[in-house]
């Protein structure tokens, strides 16, 4: 190719790419910068965008010290500005979710009395404003780039000292029903009272949501353990299958189900709301408000992950058992817990081997020690971070 015609087919190269460029019609978030008030009672964060929104974002909800913002069919530019934050914001994280962006802020804890979100009527710009406590509590800020760390006044708030156990299901909801009747509700109910024997004789505040035959709706065991004011949430259960072939342990923390596998554990589990008289608890519990809870709760969710981990290995190194792996699911049981929370899948009921150590007083036991040994080299490792 002569080098006029070289010239000639880069021009056509530009222009297609120019008008390919420019005919992308959805906005971008430019830039992310927090102003202090005039009124010194607080800040405003605002989101930079180069074109007006086509579609309004719904308000900004506020929960557990952080704001979520959800910006419909907007996408961040190659290169947004972050300013450095303002208190009472500590952390802001930007995240694209199935062509939205998520803006969310995690705040300094008590810090903010006031969460409103409008346009900026003078501009194409998205306004958080956020109204601090009074008097403004003096908390240092950390910067964008650093990983959230609790301020000193807020340490208590984030120590591990009060641990809820949840034994799964109870009253008229048996669970899964295994090899000569044995009834998951049974079996979680005795080793999760063992659990809280090893833990408190490790001086662990222990909380249960159920300590003899109740049913207990979903709904209510995070709530229970909110209201307790619990650090950490364990719910324990036992898998089932139609066949005896399916063996071992799973352990599960709250996300997007990755496999049928994980999905159909998911799907029994949160079946129970059948033995419910209410059902409208779960109505808005759909895959949408399932991805917002998993941003916004990113910081627990980073410690739900590390300690199934670490129950997983004991379970595989100290027991034996076949590990199944760490997953991710949307169990209703996790979703209200305002904690790191995590669902434990002991074995299958349905399998000789893993419902002979579930029939057992010494298998129990075996399982009780493992979970108990694993929340407390959790909560060492845990708290050593907080300090």
């Amino acid at each position: 190719m002569t080098t006029p015609y070289k010239l000639l087919f880069r021009v056509v190269l530009i222009g297609v790419w120019m008008v390919f460029y420019t005919t992308d019609l959805s906005a971008q978030l430019k830039r992310v910068s927090f102003t202090e008030r005039g009124d010194g009672r607080g800040i405003v964060v605002r989101l930079h965008l180069d074109r007006p929104l086509e579609e309004r974002p719904s308000p900004a909800t506020y929960r557990d010290n952080r704001v979520t913002v959800v910006l419909p069919g907007v996408s961040p530019a190659w290169r947004v500005q972050y300013d450095a934050v303002k208190s009472p914001v500590q952390v802001l994280d930007v995240n694209v979710v199935d062509g939205d962006t998520y803006v969310l802020l995690s705040l300094i804890p008590g810090g903010v009395a006031a969460v409103q979100s409008y346009g900026d009527g003078a501009s194409n710009d998205f306004l958080i404003n956020l109204t601090r406590h009074e008097p403004a509590p003096a908390v240092p800020v950390r910067p964008v780039s650093e990983a959230y760390t609790p301020s000193e006044a807020a340490r208590d708030r984030w120590l591990i000292d009060k641990i809820v156990l949840d034994a799964g299901h109870g009253g008229k909801d048996p669970g899964s029903i295994g090899i000569n009747g044995l009834r998951e509700k049974d079996v979680v109910l005795d080793i999760t009272r063992q659990v809280g024997s090893l833990l408190s004789q490790a001086g662990v505040d222990v909380v249960y949501t159920r300590e003899d035959d109740t049913f207990l709706e979903l709904h209510e065991r995070g709530a229970h353990a909110n209201a307790e004011g619990g650090k950490l949430f364990v719910s324990i259960h036992a898998n089932w299958w139609h066949t005896s072939q399916p063996n071992g342990a799973e352990v599960y923390f709250l996300g997007m189900h990755k496999s049928d596998a994980a999905h159909d554990v998911m799907e029994r589990e949160n079946s129970v709301v059948r033995f419910e008289e209410d059902q409208d608890h779960y109505a808005q519990l759909n895959q949408s408000e399932l991805i917002r809870m998993t941003l916004t709760q990113s910081a627990f969710l980073h410690y739900s992950e590390v300690l199934s981990t670490q129950i997983e290995e004991r379970f595989r190194t100290h027991l034996g058992l076949n590990s199944r792996g760490v997953k991710q699911a949307g169990f209703y049981v996790l979703w209200g817990a305002s904690m790191p929370a995590v669902l434990i899948e002991l074995g299958f009921i349905t399998n000789p081997t893993d419902h002979e150590r579930m029939r057992t007083s010494s298998g129990r036991r075996q399982y009780a020690e493992a979970i108990a040994a694993s929340i407390l080299g959790f909560r060492e490792q845990y708290q050593q971070e907080i300090n």
